[in-house]
Order: C-alpha cells, then structure tokens, then sequence
C-alpha cells in the first residue's frame, strides 16, 4: 500500500462523545474515512463534540481526533448566530496544517459548506466528499405546499451557487452526481464493508418471520410507513427497530412501538454501534424493512446484503442503483404501506425467491467493499495530482 508523504485534514459535522479519554462516532462515515487515512502520512478529524453520551466507533491513532465546536448547533437560527464562531475554527485549522490536504464533507449541517467556501476562498488544497443534496431533502420534509414553494424559490439560485463552489474540486459523490458533472465529479458507492463481513449463511428455510428496520429515526427514512404497514401483514411476524436519531426522534420512535407492542411482537433496540454488535442484529433478521423517502445511497442496505438478510426497499433513484427489483431484492413505491406489507408476504411466503434475493445480494455486495471505495478516491485524487 502507498503512502503519500502529506496530512489530511478532515472537516465535518458528525459529533463524537467523549468517554473516559476515548472519542466515539457514530456517523458511519467515519470507518470510510480511517481506511483512506491509512493512506497518508498522518490524518486529522475536526468536528463538534457532543453533549451527549453514547458509545460507536473509536478511531485509531492514525487519525487524531480534535473539536471543531463544543455542541453542534440545534437549528438555523444558531447556526446564524455562531456562524463567525465557525468560520474561526476553519480558519483556525486551516492555520494549523499549512500544506495538508483538506477533505471537507457536503452539506454535513451547513459545517461542512462553511468550510468549503473558506477554502475556496483561500485557494486551499481541498475536495470533497458529497453525502446529501438539502435542496432535494426539501421535496420530502416538512409542509408538502410549503415545501414545494421553497424548492421551486431555492432550486436554481442553490445550484448556481454549488457549481460555483465546486467548479475545479474534485467531487466525490455518494451514489448520484448532483452538482458538477465534469472531470471533477467521481462517483462511488458509501460502504464500510469489508470482505470478511461477508457471512454467508446456511440454506434458508421457509421460517422466516423476524424483520428489522436499521438506520436513523428521520423523516427522510420512512419509517412510519413500515409502522403503518405492519397491521396489515398477513403473516406471524417479529419485528426489531435498530437506529438513533435526535432525543424527540426517539422519543416519537419509541411512543410508536410501544402503541404497537399491544398488539405485535414488535421491539425498540436503539442504538447499536456499527461492528459484530450491529452484525449481530442483522444475523438475527431474515427481511431488512427500508422504506426511505430519499437518499443518496443507503449504507445499511449493504450491510444487510452482506449479512444475508433479504432487503425490501423503496423504489427511489439511490436505491434502484444498488437494488433490482426481483434480482437482489424487493423494490416497492414509497410512502406505500400496502406494498410494504405485500412484500414482506411474498418474502415470508417464497423461500426459493429469498434464496435467489440473498444469493445475488453477495454477489452484488463484494463488488461495493469500502476497499474499491477508497482505491476509487485514491485514483480520482491522483488523476488531479493532489497526492
């Protein structure tokens, strides 16, 4: 493996806590971003520390952890208010690692955006790792005429803006390039498997009934409409809800499970950090339940193909890119909770369709390892003569 004789400095927004003199994240990125570390000199990771207490995933010492704030900021109108405070910090970094090269994740909570347009400005070394698109966020959050208002306003002056940001950056895109389809902008799928996290099971037999949602309690994830599907599940079924979010995320995700446990066999498990822990809860699982509304990509997808849980998910342009529809899993419509419901049947019912679901889903899954992923970025970051 090269190493190239260079720091690199990593800005984003996922918080990290602090426990006993160790920083846990529990982002997911974060084992994406230690593995192309291994490829420098030395890595630095700035982000907020969290006010919170929770446990995830430690960095080694390759990558040396340091606060971009104290507590990420709780809505846009303190992000208004500390924006100077912000913009401090990434000159402060940037002050500090003369020569490194920057990766700054986007859109990352607007942190993300603060950094890159000082870079910018600075004409610092730097590229990106592109996660989310906000302007699209807006077609599924919040009041749907509102929304739609706010997007048609906000849609061209955004982009205007990103490909400004971005004209001669290289771009590193979750899934769909959405900004500046140039030589710039690569493509990649976000995965943090590798190939030992590949458990192949034994055969399948036609019992399955445990199902599970992973992922984040967010509105962009749907899961209100697998909630809302479960009544109408034909078969006996179980069901484990794995995920964090923000406390009244939780709270709402956790009201809804216990209106439901009255009547089904329905578990709250909360946050497990990524690792054998999490892989645990998939080995347990024989159907994944992703109902999103939108997303670059979908890393829990992947792991559940590696795990060897069938997926159900929705039928949105991140997903279908990953997932075909009969192939390596059940596509559906989203915001539909009979389609929901209509899948996990056929799933339950057809136990030489699941065989097939899971059997190409290890194919399709050793070709998206973090491995690729990082020597994509290494190749990408070579073509521009940044390392």
């Amino acid at each position: 493996m090269r190493v190239f004789d260079r720091e690199l400095v990593v800005i984003g927004s996922n918080e990290y806590s602090v426990q006993g003199g160790h920083c846990y994240f529990r982002s997911g990125l974060e084992q994406q971003i230690e593995d192309l570390a291994r490829h420098f000199r030395k890595a630095y990771h700035y982000s907020p520390q969290s006010h919170l207490t929770f446990f995830g995933f430690e960095f080694s010492s390759q990558v040396v952890v340091r606060p971009f704030a104290i507590r990420h900021h709780e809505s846009r109108r303190e992000l208004w208010h500390r924006r100077r405070e912000y913009w401090q910090s990434v000159r402060s970094i940037y002050a500090a690692h003369p020569g490194a090269l920057f990766l700054v994740f986007i859109p990352d909570s607007y942190i993300g955006l603060i950094a890159a347009i000082y870079l910018k400005l600075h004409h610092a070394t730097f590229f990106v790792r592109i996660t989310a698109n906000q302007i699209e966020e807006l077609k599924v959050r919040g009041h749907r005429l509102v929304r739609k208002i706010l997007y048609l306003l906000l849609k061209w002056p955004y982009y205007f803006f990103m490909r400004w940001l971005f004209k001669g950056v290289v771009q590193i895109y979750t899934g769909r390039k959405v900004y500046y389809t140039n030589n710039f902008a690569y493509s990649i799928v976000s995965s943090n498997i590798i190939e030992s996290d590949i458990q192949v099971r034994p055969p399948l037999f036609a019992t399955a009934k445990n199902l599970q949602y992973v992922g984040r309690f967010d509105t962009l994830k749907g899961l209100e409409y697998f909630f809302a599907a479960i009544p109408l599940v034909k078969s006996k079924i179980s069901v484990r809800i794995v995920g964090f979010g923000e406390p009244a995320d939780v709270a709402k995700v956790k009201r809804r499970v216990a209106s439901l446990s009255a009547y089904y066999d329905i578990t709250f498990v909360g946050q497990v950090p990524y690792g054998p822990k999490l892989f645990a809860e998939y080995d347990q699982a024989d159907i994944v339940v992703m109902p999103s509304l939108y997303e670059t990509q979908g890393k829990a997808h992947l792991e559940a193909m590696a795990r060897g849980v069938a997926v159900v998910a929705t039928n949105i342009p991140a997903i279908s890119a990953i997932i075909v529809n009969g192939i390596n899993g059940l596509l559906v419509p989203p915001r539909s909770r009979e389609a929901i419901a209509e899948a996990i049947d056929i799933l339950i019912a057809d136990n030489n369709l699941r065989t097939k679901l899971v059997t190409n889903a290890y194919q399709t899954i050793r070709g998206l390892t973090m491995q690729k992923s990082t020597n994509a970025i290494i190749n990408a970051l070579n073509d521009h003569q940044l390392i």
